[in-house]
C-alpha cells in the first residue's frame, strides 16, 4: 500500500546510519606502536607502510559519500511510502555498514601473497552495494512509482535507474576480473568511482 508521506524519519535514520559507517573507516588506519618508533624518519616510515590502509579508507569513503548524496537526492523526489520500499532502503543501509568491512580485509591483505580473495571480497562488497541499489530503485518505481510527478518519474527512469544497470553490470565484471587480475579490477574500480563523483554533480545540475 502506498501512503504519501515525508520519510523524514527514514531519512534522518539513514543519514544517522552512512556518518556511523564513515566512521568507523577511520578505525581501520592503523596507528604505529610508540615502541616501533625510534626515529622522525622511523616514524613516517612507519606512516607510509600503511598507505593501504589510507587507500582503502579514501576509496571506501568516496564511495560512501556518493551513496549518501545520491540518496539523499532521491529522497527529494519522493514523497510517499511503502513497506517493500522501506525493506528496499535497509538492505541498502546494510550494504553501506559493509562497507568498513570489506575495507578492513582488502586494505590488510593488499600487499600480501593472498591480495585476490582479498580484492575479490571488496568488489564483492560493491558489487553487492549496487545491487542494494538496483533493489532500492525497483521498489521506488514498482508496481506503482513513489516520484512526486511523472515528469520527475521519467527523469529518474532515463538517468539514475539506467546508470545503476550499467553499473551493476560493470561491477559484476570487475568482481569477475578480479578472480585473475585483481590490481587491474582495483584500479580500474578506484577510476570509476572519480567518474560516478563527476557524473553525480553533473546529474544534480541538471535537477535544478
Amino acid at each position: 500500500m502506498v501512503k504519501e508521506t515525508s520519510n523524514t524519519r527514514l531519512e534522518a535514520f539513514c543519514d544517522g546510519v552512512f556518518a556511523i559507517a564513515i566512521t568507523i573507516l577511520v578505525l581501520e588506519i592503523k596507528i604505529p606502536r610508540i615502541t616501533s618508533v625510534s626515529t622522525i624518519d622511523n616514524f613516517w616510515d612507519e606512516i607510509i607502510k600503511e598507505w593501504p590502509s589510507w587507500f582503502g579508507f579514501a576509496l571506501s569513503f568516496i564511495i560512501i559519500l556518493v551513496a549518501w548524496v545520491n540518496h539523499h537526492d532521491i529522497f527529494k523526489l519522493i514523497n510517499k511510502s511503502r513497506p517493500t520500499f522501506v525493506y528496499a532502503n535497509g538492505l541498502l543501509l546494510f550494504s553501506v555498514v559493509a562497507v568498513p568491512f570489506t575495507t578492513g580485509v582488502m586494505s590488510e591483505f593488499m600487499m600480501t601473497d593472498i591480495a585476490q580473495p582479498a580484492i575479490t571480497v571488496y568488489c564483492a562488497g560493491v558489487l553487492f552495494h549496487c545491487f542494494s541499489w538496483f533493489v532500492f530503485l525497483w521498489t521506488a518505481m514498482h508496481p506503482v512509482t513513489l516520484i512526486k510527478d511523472d515528469h520527475t518519474a521519467e527523469f529518474v527512469n532515463a538517468t539514475i535507474v539506467a546508470y545503476n544497470r550499467y553499473a551493476l553490470f560493470f561491477y559484476l565484471c570487475l568482481f569477475v576480473l578480479s578472480f585473475w587480475l585483481p590490481y587491474v579490477s582495483l584500479v580500474v574500480m578506484t577510476l570509476s568511482w572519480l567518474i560516478w563523483v563527476v557524473t553525480g554533480i553533473k546529474l544534480s545540475s541538471k535537477k535544478e
